[in-house]
C-alpha cells in the first residue's frame, strides 16, 4: 500500500492505495487503518483500493469543518469525488460502516455496492 494524498474543499486527505482491479473505497473505524493491515492488503489482491484516513487519523489533518456523523459522510464524499472514482465498492468497518452507510443513503446510485462490516449503526438525531 502507498501512502498519497489528494485535496478536497475540506482539508487535504492521506490516503492507502494498492492493488489492481475494480475501484473499492474502504472507510476505516475508529481504531484506524495502516499499510500493514492485512485486511486491507487482502482486498488489494483482487482490487484497486482507496483507504482515505479520517481527519486526525494517521498523519492526517485534524478538519475544524468535520465533527459530525454527517460532516464525515459529506467529507467522505469529497474525497471519493477527489480521487475521481464513479460508483465504486464502498466498504465500511465500525465508525467507517456507519459512514458508508450514511453515504449511501444520501447518494443511492453512487455506489456500486455497499458492504458493512460490523458498523456502528445509523445516525439518528434522536438517538446519538
Amino acid at each position: 500500500m502507498e501512502l498519497k494524498t489528494v485535496r478536497t474543499p475540506r482539508a487535504p486527505v492521506r490516503y492507502f492505495e494498492g492493488g489492481s482491479g475494480e475501484p473499492l473505497v474502504f472507510l476505516h473505524g475508529a481504531g484506524g487503518v495502516t499499510a500493514e493491515d492485512g485486511f486491507l492488503n487482502a482486498l488489494a489482491a483482487k482490487y484497486h483500493v482507496y483507504a482515505p484516513l479520517l481527519p486526525g487519523y494517521g498523519d492526517s489533518e485534524e478538519c475544524e469543518d468535520v465533527r459530525d456523523m454527517l460532516d464525515f459522510t459529506l467529507h467522505t464524499a469529497d474525497v471519493v469525488e477527489a480521487l475521481g472514482l464513479k460508483d465504486p465498492i464502498l466498504v465500511g468497518h465500525s465508525m467507517g460502516g456507519m459512514i458508508a452507510a450514511e453515504m449511501a443513503a444520501i447518494a443511492p446510485h453512487d455506489v456500486s455496492r455497499l458492504v458493512l462490516i460490523c458498523p456502528a449503526g445509523l445516525w439518528s438525531d434522536d438517538y446519538p
